[in-house]
């Protein structure tokens, strides 16, 4: 069976203040061109999520709902 996508991408992610956000929040958030869970990105360190964020690599994700 085929993979159905759950997220598609948002907002490119600017501030660390809203990475945080979305965490706190429970979302997820797309590293580059793969959804990842908010504990992947919680447990980076932080540099690397400043230099992604730098690079225009984060992306908020957004749910896909089944149309059926």
């Amino acid at each position: 069976m085929a993979y159905k996508k759950k997220f598609k991408r948002g907002d490119k992610i600017t501030s660390m203040g809203r990475v945080a956000e979305i965490i706190d929040s429970g979302g997820w958030i797309y590293w580059d061109h793969q959804p990842k869970h908010p504990s992947f990105i919680q447990s980076m360190v932080y540099r690397t999520v400043r230099i992604a964020i730098a690079r225009g690599i984060l992306w908020e994700a957004v749910g896909i709902k089944d149309k059926i």
